[in-house]
């Protein structure tokens, strides 16, 4: 049974000419997840700012944001992709899904008029096969790792040399159907291009990774869709504790969390995510606010430790406000990012299994040891000095224009 997808811009089809004009008309498409949209939100900032006319292509979940942030909304409902405690297999299985669903309505919502260029989340298979059909130059926006030397192994589990082939199999033949002719190969190829949200230094096992990639560090944008927060009075330190959006195995911890910080001596913001509620919580402490999504920027500016899952969205945000981190990773993905974590001394592992009192001890030691303190300092001057939003869309100018020629 085929299921479609309908995508529609929320502001309706675009006419023809719609997208011409002095700045160039750019596609970007993403995954609905907030750890992939969230660290695009700035460089859409930079790119509107600069005149360019950004058709965000995302569920409606995210519209509000992609908004606020410049952009125009391409409303496209899709499959989510997910990612599992012991791989990332079935991320490319609902990431060609999602594709094969978009593809035939992109197509038509472009029809007449032309992206300049298309960015794309590296899930996002969309973007790369819009662009190589078009003939239109393209960057992958990578929010986590690019493949390293011995990544799919360590993302995919040993059955990765049958899942993603398979996989992309199914997306080429799926594609000739559709009147779009391209290659396992032309769709499975490493891009040319590609920009990352975090530092070099950050990045795992980089000397294997092309040196043509940029890494552009995080991108914070204003957010000012989300909730409004003011730091608490008196001299309580804050403690933002997240474990992701969509974690279905949270709630457990979360309530080791509330007995580790029932004491009245920090002051603690907990952002639930979509999967628990507060009610589930039993009693919550008078120094605890709890959020369905806590304004994550605005916490960690004022915050003294970050309680998370080690999503690189989170991570960054929190490095380049200074804070330490105390871990609880829950996929592999994130288990890496911890490691990174660890060994750049910038904070400590848990597990989901951690009793209150570590997790209290944890948070405790990330904040008072000068050697983190210092490794923290170190990883802003690299975010600093990495350009951020800027020098990401000077590249992608630079992209188009060097294809102009």
């Amino acid at each position: 049974m085929n299921i479609e997808y309908p995508i529609t811009l929320a502001t309706g089809t675009p006419p023809r000419g719609a997208f011409s004009g002095s700045g160039a008309t750019i596609l970007m498409v993403n995954v609905a997840a907030h750890g992939h949209v969230n660290p695009t939100l700035g460089l859409v900032e930079e790119l509107a700012i600069r005149g360019h006319r950004v058709i965000y292509a995302v569920s409606d979940e995210f519209g509000r944001q992609v908004r606020a942030s410049g952009a125009r909304h391409l409303n496209c409902f899709a499959p989510q992709v997910g990612f599992s405690s012991h791989g990332m297999h079935n991320a490319w299985t609902l990431a060609v899904d999602r594709a094969l669903a978009s593809i035939p309505e992109l197509l038509k919502a472009f029809a007449e008029d032309k992206p300049d260029i298309v960015l794309h989340d590296s899930m996002a298979l969309a973007g790369r096969v819009l662009a190589r059909h078009w003939d239109r130059p393209s960057v992958m926006l990578a929010s986590s790792h690019f493949p390293y030397r011995g990544s799919n192994l360590e993302l995919l589990g040993a059955d990765w040399m049958h899942v993603v082939p398979k996989e992309m199999r199914r997306l080429s033949a799926s594609l000739k159907c559709i009147g779009l002719s391209l290659s396992n190969n032309q769709i499975a190829v490493r891009p040319d291009r590609a920009v990352a949200f975090f530092p070099r230094i950050f990045q795992r096992r980089a000397d294997s990774v092309s040196a043509r990639y940029v890494y552009a560090g995080p991108m914070l944008s204003k957010r000012d869709w989300q909730h409004r927060w003011r730091p608490v009075e008196g001299n309580r330190r804050v403690a933002l504790v997240s474990l992701g959006t969509r974690s279905r195995d949270s709630l457990e911890v979360f309530r080791r969390i509330l007995r580790a910080f029932d004491d009245n001596s920090w002051h603690v913001v907990l952002s639930l995510g979509g999967n628990v509620r507060v009610e589930e919580l039993g009693r919550v402490p008078p120094n605890v606010e709890v959020f369905k999504y806590a304004p994550q920027l605005r916490v960690l500016a004022c915050a003294s430790a970050f309680i998370t899952h080690a999503g690189m969205g989170g991570v960054m945000e929190a490095l380049s406000n200074g804070v330490p981190m105390a871990l609880i990773p829950q996929t592999a993905e994130q288990c890496i990012n911890a490691e990174r974590i660890t060994s750049l001394r910038l904070g400590v592992q848990l597990s989901s299994e951690s009793t209150p009192r570590a997790m209290r001890n944890a948070v405790e030691y990330v904040t008072n040891q000068p050697t983190i303190g210092r490794s923290l300092l170190r990883m802003r001057q690299s975010i600093e000095q990495a350009g951020g939003a800027v020098r990401a869309a000077d590249y992608i100018e630079g992209v188009m224009r060097s294809c102009e020629m």
